[in-house]
C-alpha cells in the first residue's frame, strides 16, 4: 500500500432526463484522502449534503480508479457498489432504508488521468434504477493536493 495523503475533491454532476425534464446539475467540493494502490489509485471521501439535495448524512464514498475502470462504493444509509467500464455492463444493487432496487449501468466513457498530486476522473454513463427507464449521467471528479494553487478544472494533469 501507499502512502495515504490529503487532498480537496471536486465533483461535478449532470443528470440528463427524458425532453421533459431539464438537466439536473451538482457541484460539490470537500476534503478527501488519497491512496496509491498497485496501477491505480484509491480516493475516498465524504459525500457533501446540501439542504437542497436529497442526501443522507453519513455516506462514504471510495473510488478504485484504474486506467480504463473505475469502480466506486457508496456507505452509509443509502449504499451500493457501481463498476464502469466500458467494455461491461454492470448489474447491482441500491441498498435504501425501505428496500434495495436492482441497478443497471452502461458504461459510455470511463476516462481517467490520475497522479499523486492530482487528476481527473470523468465518466458518462446510462443508468437505470428498479427497472425504470435509463438516465443519462456525466460526472468529472477531480482531486488535488490542498495547498496546489493551480485552479483545478485547468491544471494540468498528468499523462
Amino acid at each position: 500500500m501507499g502512502k495515504k495523503q490529503t487532498v480537496k475533491v471536486s465533483v461535478n454532476s449532470v443528470q440528463f432526463g427524458d425532453e421533459t425534464m431539464p438537466p439536473y446539475e451538482t457541484q460539490t467540493m470537500g476534503v478527501g484522502e488519497l491512496e496509491e494502490k498497485g496501477t491505480g489509485y484509491i480516493l475516498s471521501y465524504d459525500e457533501a449534503v446540501t439542504e437542497d439535495e436529497n442526501k443522507e448524512e453519513g455516506t462514504r464514498v471510495k473510488l478504485h480508479i484504474g486506467e480504463s475502470r473505475v469502480m466506486m462504493m457508496r456507505e452509509g444509509i443509502y449504499s451500493t457498489m457501481m463498476v464502469f467500464d466500458r467494455r461491461h455492463p454492470y448489474e447491482g444493487l441500491y441498498r435504501t432504508p425501505f428496500g434495495e432496487m436492482p441497478i443497471h449501468i452502461q458504461t459510455v466513457t470511463a476516462e481517467t488521468v490520475c497522479g499523486p498530486d492530482r487528476g481527473k476522473i470523468h465518466l458518462e454513463y446510462e443508468l437505470s434504477i428498479g427497472g425504470s427507464s435509463a438516465t443519462d449521467r456525466v460526472v468529472n471528479i477531480y482531486y488535488f493536493l490542498e495547498d496546489d494553487e493551480q485552479e483545478h478544472e485547468n491544471a494540468e494533469l498528468p499523462e
